[in-house]
């Protein structure tokens, strides 16, 4: 948080980043996820696959 306010969130999550990893916990969401997309570290999910559901029939 002190890093965000002081304009340096390289200093917070860019250290996390740099070294692999792939959850960070943080107070500021927003300003994380923004600067992890700016960045290039930020991995958006792929787009679900819907599959038909399979049901079962009973006569």
């Amino acid at each position: 948080e002190l890093a965000v306010q002081a304009s340096l969130p390289r200093e917070a999550w860019g250290f996390w980043a740099d070294r692999g990893a792939t959850i960070i916990q943080t107070d500021e969401p927003k300003a994380a996820i923004d600067w992890l997309a700016a960045n290039g570290y930020r991995v958006p999910y792929a787009e679900p696959r819907i599959e038909p559901a399979a049901t079962a029939s009973i006569n």
